[in-house]
């Protein structure tokens, strides 16, 4: 059996479109018996409000060639209106009202069972490499210090985790050997908006959280600030060296792609191409081991975590294209044997 990575290795990733095939947000949506309003008045809502509220692309700023990491952070941070707007008109027709926890769970599990979310090839594989003993096939190891995250932008962390579950019952059903244990989906942090709860009913009120005071996890900026709030502080590092791995497959995730030691890129999306060709960033297909710089407790993460990314060097850095979370997989398994 291979052994594992000399440090602990903290994994993140996105959810939709990431951990899961596609977007996830329709499959959400569908769940209100009796909307005031079909979904797809908020999609065209929204879609209007783009022509407004789109914010300018960054261009270099003299004598530089390419854009900063920085310019980029405040480019994807002035998409803040456009959530909010569209957040406070879900919000106005209450939408998600009158929900309880435990319906947002049972949809988000029987969303994957019927086929309409579908989770990547290799996840459950790379969640049970990470976490579970490597000598036993029916325990998580308790001295285990490596951690899984989900960092995401969707508007149920309830939703989110009925999917974990789901998707793991087809997973372990699916295995010719007695499956890992069922509290492997729990292991799971999940990091992203949540619908209110009534403490009076203790149903959804049709309001979405504020993670942080006035706003949710809306945009690229929120979600590293969730990472790094989940990180150690640099004053900390010396006794808490870990390797940080980020998953992901859209703009919103290039702040966190580009905070992580290695940063891994799922799929194709044009979007993220043009941002990373403006930034002079290459995305390299595949991921072998020897092409990624030395890994060790004196290079990682070195830095003073400046949230507009004005540390990043973006020069001495590169995302890395897989096809699933089990490329994900063989590349730690790979870095574990050197």
């Amino acid at each position: 059996m291979p052994r594992r990575p000399p440090l602990p290795i903290r994994l993140f990733a996105d959810f939709d479109g990431t951990l899961t095939t596609k977007d996830t947000l329709t499959a959400l949506a569908s769940l209100p018996p009796s909307p005031r309003k079909p979904f797809s008045y908020f999609t065209a809502a929204y879609l209007a409000d783009l022509g407004t509220y789109l914010p300018s692309l960054p261009t270099p700023i003299p004598p530089n060639v390419y854009t900063t990491p920085s310019q980029e952070v405040a480019y994807l941070s002035a998409y803040t209106p456009l959530e909010r707007r569209s957040i406070e008109r879900v919000e106005a027709y209450r939408h998600f009202a009158n929900i309880y926890p435990s319906e947002l769970r049972a949809h988000g599990a029987r969303s994957v069972e019927n086929g309409t979310i579908t989770v990547r090839k290799g996840w459950w594989e790379l969640v049970y490499h990470l976490l579970c003993s490597p000598s036993s096939a029916d325990s998580l190891s308790t001295t285990s210090s490596n951690s899984i995250a989900i960092i995401s932008v969707n508007w149920s962390s309830e939703f989110i985790t009925g999917v974990l579950h789901g998707s793991y019952s087809l997973w372990a059903q699916s295995l010719p050997t007695p499956p890992p244990p069922s509290t492997l989906p729990s292991s799971i942090s999940v990091h992203s908006n949540t619908l209110v709860l009534s403490p009076t009913t203790s149903h959804t009120t049709g309001l979405i959280s504020r993670t942080f005071t006035t706003h949710g996890i809306w945009t690229a900026s929120d979600k590293l600030a969730i990472m790094h709030s989940l990180l150690p502080t640099p004053k900390s590092q010396s006794q808490s060296h870990s390797l940080t791995i980020y998953v992901g497959d859209s703009p919103t995730d290039l702040p966190c792609l580009l905070r992580a030691d290695v940063g891994f890129v799922l799929g194709c999306n044009q979007t993220l191409e043009e941002t990373c060709k403006r930034m002079g960033l290459k995305i390299v297909d595949g991921c072998p081991v020897g092409a990624i710089p030395p890994l060790n407790a004196e290079t990682l993460m070195q830095s003073s975590w400046d949230e507009e990314l004005r540390d990043v060097d973006v020069s001495k850095k590169a995302l890395w294209r897989v096809g699933d979370f089990e490329d994900v997989r063989k590349w730690i398994v790979e870095l574990g044997e050197l």
